[in-house]
């Protein structure tokens, strides 16, 4: 199976530059320059609602556990979850079961 990808170091770069109509899923990190992921996040099932959406983080050093930011992602909308660190193999690992899950526009 093969991947077209886009890549946006914002939420406002990838709005302004991707179609999100043309998007299956969505990888994002929680915490980046501009709005950050959880307002992204927000916007995106909000407007797009059958983006999928896999949420990372690592926390926000030693304040806040991964998992509690990754909790807010899961309740703001994010399909699946992925903590940091993580190897190259997790990533594809979680895309393609949330491709899998994702219903075909038929």
């Amino acid at each position: 199976m093969g991947y077209q990808i886009s890549i946006a170091e914002t939420m406002e770069q990838a709005f302004s530059s991707v179609d999100l109509e043309m998007v299956d899923l969505v990888v994002s990190d929680i915490f980046m320059p501009g709005m950050g992921g959880i307002e992204g996040i927000q916007i995106i099932k909000s407007t797009w609602p059958a983006v999928s959406i896999i949420a990372m983080s690592a926390g926000v050093e030693q304040k806040v556990a991964n998992t509690q930011v990754l909790s807010a992602a899961r309740h703001m909308g994010a399909h699946a979850l992925l903590p940091k660190p993580f190897a190259a193999s997790d990533v594809i690992d979680l895309v393609e079961a949330v491709l899998i899950e994702k219903p075909s526009a038929a």
